[in-house]
């Protein structure tokens, strides 16, 4: 299925797109259950002239490993992310349908069940887990990319290669896009190319803050250090990138799931249309994330995120 039509369009922004950049300005009127500051420093976020478009032209979904939201969002060790949800906006109540499998999680985010036809148990490669259903990989057709650092070729599965991991890029579990998936799964470069309408970016197991099995790193502070360092030198290039300057991008960060004591992730979300400082206590879901991002696109719910009850990210964070 192809995308529905998606409105291109130029938006006003009110300062170049730099996170420290200080300026004061007045802060939407926030969602039921939300808050957002009266003042608060712009620069990446709140910085739009104009109401959030129906349909946004590009989503960016940049995906993390196994932390809760006290280990990023809380003190000191991650001083770049927690500076953005500062200055952008976090939702302070974001839960993963799996609290045990990684893969199924992120076979949630892009396709609204947690596994099909049968749910996943254990980390494992395509031939093990092979997923029958639509994602938003297919309903998007051609305008997807998924970037894989440190992948060796396009839709990589083999885990031979130094710091990748296939179950970290959900697109090539997807048994109806075989083809798409050697087009559009692709090794992820120094400079991000957003021109897709949805992008997903998957970092190397050094930067996506995996509990054990990142190289170089011995302890947590060690592997959320070196995604934090990571982020503070890929996201700027995002966020200055022609996409989200034209001001019809949003950028969603999560985190497959949290940790063994807690299922919450930490979640942030960064467009021009966020206000500086914007907090959301609603209760959510990997599925409310899928909604959102569908939703914004112009394209159906796939899944458990068309359940009933199921809050969609769009309706917060200033993107509606």
């Amino acid at each position: 299925m192809n995308a529905l039509p998606v409105r291109r369009g130029l938006v006003g922004l009110a300062s170049a797109a730099v996170l420290a950049a200080a300026l004061t300005s007045g802060a939407l009127a926030p969602a039921a259950g939300a808050t957002a500051p009266a003042a608060a420093a712009a620069g990446v976020c709140g910085t739009a002239t104009t109401p959030p478009p129906t349909h946004f032209d590009h989503v960016v979904l940049l995906i993390f490993e196994n932390k809760d939201q006290d280990q990023i969002l809380s003190g000191t060790a991650a001083p770049y992310l927690k500076a953005l949800s500062e200055q952008c906006g976090r939702g302070t109540d974001m839960n993963t349908p799996d609290p045990l499998t990684s893969l199924a999680n992120y076979i949630a985010l892009t396709s609204g069940y947690t596994g099909h036809p049968k749910h996943i148990t254990a980390n494992r490669g395509p031939t093990a887990w092979p997923q029958d259903s639509v994602s938003i990989f297919e309903q998007l057709g051609s305008d997807w990319t998924e970037l894989a650092e440190n992948a060796k070729g396009n839709c990589y599965t083999s885990n031979a290669a130094f710091n990748f991991t296939v179950d970290h890029t959900p697109a090539p579990y997807y048994t109806r896009i075989k083809a798409a998936c050697l087009a559009h799964d692709i090794p992820m470069g120094p400079t991000p190319d957003l021109s897709a309408a949805f992008t997903l970016l998957s970092p190397n197991k050094s930067h996506i803050m995996h509990e054990d099995d990142a190289p170089g790193t011995t302890t947590h502070a060690q592997r959320i250090k070196a995604g934090d360092d990571w982020a503070a030198g890929y996201l700027p290039k995002v966020f200055a990138s022609p996409e989200y300057q034209a001001g019809r991008t949003a950028v969603i960060i999560t985190w497959d799931e949290g940790t063994a004591k807690r299922n919450d992730v930490p979640f942030i979300v960064a467009s021009p249309y966020t206000p500086p400082g914007y907090t959301t206590n609603v209760f959510m879901t990997h599925y409310s994330t899928l909604k959102g991002m569908e939703q914004m696109l112009g394209l159906p719910l796939l899944g458990h995120a068309g359940d009933a009850g199921v809050a969609s990210i769009r309706d917060y964070f200033g993107l509606s």
